[in-house]
């Protein structure tokens, strides 16, 4: 059980009633619509959920939709922290980097 499950008042009552209906919260927390988990883009955001009850819908109202695009090329490499390295590995570090922030 998570220490949101346990929070008083209408914050915690709303986040229980949505997690045993399996809806997002109700206003003016959520939208109230019914949850699907395969509908969320990453793990990261399906953690979201299970931590505060909101559906992806919400969860990029709340935090801002990630503009960052799957296909997208990786970051050039800058001078020093370039130097003396394939660029294969640098592009997997600064990749793998990218990755630990979402």
């Amino acid at each position: 059980m998570s220490v949101l499950d346990k929070m008083p008042g209408p914050l915690g009552d709303a986040r229980r009633e949505a997690r045993a209906n399996k809806t997002c919260p109700r206003a003016p927390i959520g939208c109230g619509e019914p949850i699907d988990e395969t509908a969320f883009r990453d793990e990261l955001s399906l953690t979201e959920y299970r931590q505060s009850g909101l559906c992806q819908k919400c969860q990029d109202a709340f935090f801002g939709e990630d503009e960052e695009d799957e296909d997208s090329e990786p970051p050039e490499p800058d001078g020093e922290a370039f130097r003396g390295r394939e660029a294969a590995d640098y592009l997997a570090e600064q990749q793998e980097a990218a990755r630990r922030l979402k």
